[in-house]
C-alpha cells in the first residue's frame, strides 16, 4: 500500500512544506518506509508572524480600534500580547470569540 502526506511547519517566520510517501503492507505495520517527493520541499518567507499582523488588523478595524488615544494603545497592546493564543483558537476551532482589554467582545468566522 501507498500514502501520500503533505508535511507543513508554520512558524513565526517562515512556512515550510513538502510531501512525501509511505509505502507498508496491508494489516501489518513492520516495515513502513517514507520518502521524500523529489523537489517537492519549499519554504515561504511568510508565515505566523505575517497571519497574527493580519487577524490583529482584521480585530482592529472591525472593532474601530482608535490607536491615537491612549485607551485604543492600551486595547491594542493587549490585543498584541494574546494575538498568537487567538489565532491558534482560530485555526483549531475554525471560529474565534474574543473579548478586548476594554469588554469589547466579537467573533471572527472565516467564509
Amino acid at each position: 500500500m501507498r500514502d501520500a502526506f503533505i508535511v507543513v511547519d508554520v512558524g513565526a517566520g517562515t512556512t515550510d512544506f513538502g510531501l512525501f510517501v509511505t509505502t507498508h503492507k496491508p494489516d501489518s505495520d513492520d516495515n513502513v518506509r517514507v520518502f521524500q517527493v523529489p523537489a517537492s520541499i519549499h519554504g515561504l518567507m511568510q508565515a505566523g508572524d505575517k497571519v497574527d499582523g493580519l487577524l490583529r488588523g482584521y480585530i482592529a478595524r472591525k472593532e474601530s480600534i482608535d490607536t491615537s488615544d491612549t485607551s485604543g494603545k492600551l486595547i491594542l497592546a493587549d490585543l498584541n500580547r494574546r494575538i498568537r493564543s487567538l489565532k491558534e483558537t482560530l485555526f483549531t476551532s475554525d471560529t474565534l470569540e474574543y473579548a478586548l482589554a476594554d469588554g469589547t467582545v466579537g467573533k471572527v468566522v472565516p467564509r
